[in-house]
C-alpha cells in the first residue's frame, strides 16, 4: 500500500503495555495514560489509524502477537489534536530555541510489522535528537489521548 494523507479528523489507536509505568490509577479509578506510554526508539511514536484498522483489538496485539498482548490496551488519539499542539519546543534558558511541530505521517507495513497497512508515526518537525525534548513529545502524547478503547488488564471493569 502507498503511503495516504492522514486527515485531520482520524483517529489513531496507540497500544499501551500492561505496565504501571505506562499508566496511573487516579483515586477515582480513572486510568491516566503517562509518558512512558509514548516510548519509542526512533523518537516517532507508532499509531495506527482507525480508518484503516478500525478493531482495535489488532493494534493491542502489536507486530507478531506480541508475548502478553492481550494484558496491554489502547488508547485514541485524534490527529488534529497532535497537529495543533505547540508545547514541544527545545529551550535555552528561558527562551524558546526551536519550536518542534508534530505531525501524523502513514508509514504502511513496515519491516516490523508487514502486515500493518494502518501504521503511522507522530513525527517532530524538525526532527530532534535530544531526550529532553522527546520527552516534551510524550508528555504531549500523554496529555492528548481522548480516552481509552481497551483498558488494560486489571482495570477493564472501572
Amino acid at each position: 500500500m502507498d503511503p495516504t494523507r492522514v486527515e485531520d479528523d482520524e483517529v489513531l489507536f496507540r497500544r499501551v503495555p500492561c505496565d504501571e509505568m505506562c499508566f496511573e490509577v487516579e483515586d477515582d479509578g480513572a486510568l491516566k495514560v503517562q509518558p512512558a506510554a509514548f516510548n519509542d526508539r526512533a523518537m516517532r511514536p507508532s499509531v495506527d489509524r482507525r480508518a484503516l484498522r478500525p478493531d482495535p483489538v489488532a493494534t493491542q496485539r502489536g507486530p507478531g502477537n506480541l508475548q502478553g498482548w492481550e494484558r496491554g490496551g489502547v488508547v485514541r488519539l485524534v490527529t488534529s489534536a497532535v497537529r495543533g499542539d505547540r508545547s514541544v519546543a527545545k529551550m535555552k534558558g528561558d527562551a524558546v530555541e526551536t519550536q518542534h511541530a508534530l505531525d501524523v505521517i502513514h508509514k504502511p507495513n513496515p519491516p516490523a510489522d508487514l502486515e500493518n497497512a494502518a501504521h503511522a508515526q507522530v513525527e517532530p518537525s524538525p526532527a530532534i535528537a535530544s531526550a529532553n525534548v522527546f520527552r516534551r513529545v510524550r508528555e504531549a502524547l500523554a496529555r492528548l489521548v481522548s480516552g481509552w478503547e481497551i483498558r488494560p488488564e486489571g482495570h477493564r471493569d472501572a
